[in-house]
């Protein structure tokens, strides 16, 4: 996804769009290519993520749209006091841009996984949160991310995402079916749709009827897609490469009053160090242990 949004930033620029990217000492390769014909437009602040974020809201408050780039985990935890008082407090044209959601740079340890992020900045006002499942979604938020004019956190992936949706009328704010059936819905986003793809493939060989969601914005909760859902569904699962505290499942069984069998991180850290697929076996995640779960809990409503 980085070059998905490297890529659509360099398109808005060549288009005579007005705005900045800042980074953290970050995204050389992403960013040659804008850097070298747009230098106007990209500052490198060093690594001082903090002052970044202070900085993004000071060209905001005169009139720029600003792109904060940097790793998820340095954004959201370091930052969320200026996220807090100098964005959201404003109520800022400001994109803070994590990538690497969730286990994508598992490889460096603990200290680089995004999986609290959300739970950190769902509660902050102002702040629309959007975490696209793949490139071809990302590709079309960013259009609506332009011309939107408040404060955004957008999750994305680090590299080699496959493309599995093929909605051409992705919107803020709007979930929607992958694919619509009846009896189970499986709701996701992020990264982890891959696996949930593979699991809802598992669920298929046994005759079930599966449905798909994609929900890539986070917050504002579209309430009126997941009514209907419920109303559809038997059993509604929400599968997140997230912590289960804080995240999109915990959110809509809040906000809607209903039972929803949440699949996500467990409430602890994850120590090993490895790639996305290893951690996602570690965690519980992967599309074997999403299936194995979704079977013992259909299992279990029925004796």
């Amino acid at each position: 996804m980085r070059n998905t949004f490297s890529n659509k930033i360099y398109e808005f620029a060549k288009n005579g769009k007005d705005f900045i990217v800042l980074t953290a000492d970050l995204g050389y390769t992403v960013f040659d290519k804008f850097r070298e014909h747009y230098p106007d437009k990209f500052y490198n602040v060093g690594i001082a993520e903090n002052n970044m974020v202070s900085v993004a809201a000071g060209m905001s408050l005169v009139g720029k749209k600003v792109f904060v780039y940097s790793i998820s985990t340095f954004l959201a935890y370091k930052c969320i006091e200026q996220i807090r008082e100098d964005i959201c407090h404003n109520d800022l044209d400001v994109i803070i841009v994590g990538v690497g959601s969730g286990f994508a740079y598992g490889s460096t340890g603990s200290s680089h996984h995004s999986t609290e992020d959300i739970g950190c900045l769902r509660s902050i006002p102002n702040l629309t949160i959007l975490s696209p499942s793949d490139p071809s979604e990302l590709n079309q938020l960013m259009d609506n991310i332009f011309e939107y004019r408040h404060p955004i956190y957008l999750r994305i992936g680090k590299a080699n995402e496959k493309i599995f949706t093929s909605s051409t009328d992705v919107t803020i704010g709007k979930a929607y079916y992958l694919v619509k059936e009846k009896d189970i819905a499986l709701v996701t986003y992020g990264n982890i749709i891959e696996e949930v793809v593979k699991a809802r493939e598992l669920l298929k060989v046994d005759n079930l009827n599966v449905s798909l969601v994609s929900c890539h914005t986070i917050k504002p909760l579209d309430v009126a897609f997941f009514e209907e859902l419920f109303k559809c569904h038997k059993y509604v699962f929400v599968i997140e490469e997230h912590n289960e505290i804080g995240g999109l499942g915990e959110a809509i069984a809040c906000k809607l009053k209903q039972s929803v069998h949440q699949i996500a991180i467990k409430d602890l850290f994850i120590y090993e160090c490895g790639n996305s697929s290893y951690l996602r076996q570690v965690a519980g995640i992967d599309s074997e242990s999403i299936y194995k779960q979704i079977k013992k809990i259909l299992s279990s409503k029925q004796d």
